[in-house]
């Protein structure tokens, strides 16, 4: 990691602190999901399966690791909380294929549905076949900074699509 400072020097400020720290590598995700999205919601809304609290896990579309996704998932979403109180979920992509521009995969801060986006955006859509394309493309890792410590993760298909693993 390397930061960069620049002044004209006509000014001064208080600067900056940070922390910076290190964690491990995301290693390759398991042959089969611990958790898939859901294909519709529960009730007639837009949640799509109970808040899951677990971290640790392989999170895939409703296809798993191989299989391709199901047509018409409806704007269903899914959220992650962490196990234990004071600690964030984080979420690192190992590859991402959806049809591009059409369906999209938003990760949210916060526990709902209606929680923000990450700054600079985090929808996506279109193929990323590894973790460095990934990373290269902007697409996290993303650690929640809600209070709650959750992300929330809402699949949008907006056309019938020709199918892909993602």
């Amino acid at each position: 990691m390397t930061f960069r400072f620049k002044t004209d020097g006509s000014n001064r400020s208080n600067g900056w602190a940070a922390i910076v720290s290190c964690v491990a590598c995301p290693t390759v995700p398991e042959a089969t999901a611990d958790y898939t999205h859901p294909t519709s919601g529960i009730a007639g809304s837009f949640a799509g399966s109970q808040m899951v609290n677990d971290c640790g896990v392989t999170y895939t579309d409703n296809g798993g690791v191989s299989s391709n996704y199901s047509n018409d998932i409806g704007n269903i979403y899914r959220t992650f909380c962490p196990t234990t109180g004071g600690t964030a979920v984080r979420v690192s992509f190992w590859s991402l294929s959806t049809q591009s521009g059409v369906d999209e995969l938003s990760v949210l801060n916060g526990a709902t549905q209606n929680s923000p986006q990450f700054t600079g955006g985090s929808t996506w859509s279109g193929n990323y076949s590894s973790y460095t394309a990934c990373l290269a493309a902007g697409m996290g890792p993303y650690v929640s900074t809600d209070q709650s410590g959750c992300l929330t993760f809402r699949f949008i298909l907006t056309q019938v699509p020709a199918q892909r693993v993602g």
